[in-house]
């Protein structure tokens, strides 16, 4: 483990930097827009590195308590048994289609992704439609 600043702090300031005094300073409106883009990459790299712990094992719960994948300990074998299991499911939705449970664990699972990647984003609870906050 590294001391502070962390990981997600340092892609967070470099993300900052890029989308703000880096852009502010290109004239070529084709690099401003890249700057943007990767800004933006860097954003998401650092809120992922931040969740992913968490979300890997959310994720995982689901899949288990669904029925679909194993327990497993260990970042590398969670992601093999999120896989098998994200398979499993999308196997038996396609047999069987949705029920209640899946859906709801499908849901939990979008929601944590579009929060890394966009966290302005958001699924309304209650209607299940889209809203840009």
């Amino acid at each position: 483990m590294q001391d502070e600043p962390g990981k997600e702090r340092l892609l967070a300031e470099v993300a900052r930097f890029l989308g703000s005094d880096v852009v502010g300073a290109i004239t070529d409106p084709g690099l401003a827009f890249r700057v943007r883009v990767a800004a933006h990459l860097v954003g998401t790299v650092a809120r992922e590195v931040a969740t992913e712990q968490a979300a890997d094992e959310a994720e995982l719960a689901d899949l288990v308590a669904l029925g679909v994948a194993a327990p497993a300990t260990g970042s590398r074998a969670v992601r093999a048994a999120i896989q098998e299991g994200r398979a499993a499911l999308a196997a038996r939705l396609r047999e069987h289609g949705g029920d209640p449970a899946s859906d709801a664990a499908l849901v939990r699972s979008l929601r944590a992704r579009l929060q890394v990647s966009n966290p302005r984003f958001a699924l309304d609870a209650d209607t299940g439609e889209d809203e840009w906050t």
